[in-house]
């Protein structure tokens, strides 16, 4: 699991030891690089968006299919 944060420290190059999900710091890392702030944005929103649409009932799976292309689609972005 990734926490937006974590994203937004490695973006900000603060220290490795401020990162939580360390384990998957390389992975990270690429992502951070290639969404750049606005693209963490995007999926701070998405991931919003999705746990609204999820506590109000709506096709959970549905809900979860949306989220993933969404997030798919921002980070094959150019």
């Amino acid at each position: 699991m990734c926490d937006i944060g974590d994203l937004l420290r490695i973006l900000e190059s603060q220290p490795r030891s401020q990162v939580t999900n360390i384990d998957v710091g390389s992975r990270l890392k690429t992502w951070a690089l290639k969404l750049q702030l606005e693209g963490i944005e995007t999926v701070k929103n998405g991931l919003d968006g999705a746990y609204w649409l999820y506590s109000r009932n709506v096709n959970p799976q549905l809900c979860l299919d949306a989220l993933a292309a969404d997030l798919n689609s921002v980070v094959r972005s150019d």
